[in-house]
C-alpha cells in the first residue's frame, strides 16, 4: 500500500504532469499571430553575431589544412572540366566524399571568385542556418529566452568558429544532420498525423548523406 501512496504521489509532481500531458504540448507551437519585437530583435541579434563570428577575415587566411587544399582543388577542377558528377583532385576521380558539397563550393566559387572566401562561403552559411535553426527548434520547446541562449552558447563556441572558417564538409553536414534529427523530433512529437511531415525528415537525412 505503501508502495502504491508513492507511485500515486510521483504521478502527481508537476514534472511527471507534464511529461503527462502528452508529448503535443511539448511541441505545441507558439500562439498565432506575427513574433513579438523582442522576439523578433533577437533572432537578428543573433543572426548578426552569428554572421560577424562567421565571416570575420574569412578569406584572409590561406588553406592551412590539408583537407581544404583537397575539397578546393577537386571543385577547382569540377569548373575547369566541366564534369559535375564526378570529382577529381590532380585530374583523377576521387569517390571519398559525396557530391553535395562540392556543388556547394562550386557556387561559391562562381559568386565570389576561386579563393579562400569561396571556398570557405558554404560552410560560414551553413553555421549561420544552423545558429537560426538551433534558435526556432529551442525556442518551440522552451521558449524565446531559452532559444536565445542556446543559440548565442553554440555561436560562440570556438569549434563552431573554426569550422565555420574552414573549407571542409564538418559544418555542413552538421546542419543538415541537425536539420534530420530536429525533424524526427518534431514528427515524432506531433500528435496530429497531418504535422509529422516525415517526407521532410527523410529529405533532411538524405541532404546529410549527400554531405
Amino acid at each position: 500500500m505503501e508502495r502504491g501512496d508513492s507511485i500515486q504521489r510521483g504521478a502527481n509532481h508537476p514534472v511527471a504532469q507534464e511529461a503527462i500531458a502528452g508529448r503535443g504540448r511539448l511541441m505545441a507551437a507558439p500562439a498565432t499571430g506575427s513574433r513579438s519585437l523582442s522576439d523578433r530583435n533577437a533572432l537578428i541579434g543573433l543572426l548578426l553575431i552569428a554572421s560577424f563570428l562567421f565571416f570575420f577575415k574569412l578569406g584572409s587566411v590561406y588553406l592551412f589544412d590539408v583537407d581544404e587544399a583537397v575539397f578546393s582543388e577537386a571543385t577547382r577542377e569540377m569548373l575547369e572540366t566541366g564534369d559535375w558528377i564526378t570529382p577529381q583532385y590532380n585530374y583523377v576521380n576521387r569517390y571519398d566524399k559525396p557530391i553535395l558539397f562540392y556543388w556547394m563550393m562550386a557556387i561559391s566559387y562562381r559568386l565570389f571568385g576561386v579563393n579562400e572566401f569561396g571556398a570557405r562561403f558554404s560552410s560560414a552559411l551553413m553555421g549561420v542556418a544552423l545558429i537560426w535553426m538551433t534558435y526556432s527548434f529551442v525556442r518551440s520547446l522552451r521558449g524565446p529566452r531559452a532559444g536565445f541562449v542556446s543559440a548565442l552558447i553554440l555561436a560562440t563556441s570556438l569549434e563552431m568558429i573554426g569550422l565555420a572558417h574552414s573549407a571542409i564538409t564538418d559544418m555542413t553536414l552538421t546542419f543538415f544532420v541537425s536539420l534530420a534529427l530536429f525533424g524526427f523530433f518534431q514528427g515524432y512529437a506531433a500528435t496530429e498525423p497531418e504535422k509529422k511531415r516525415w517526407g521532410y525528415w527523410g529529405c533532411f537525412l538524405g541532404m546529410a548523406f549527400a554531405v
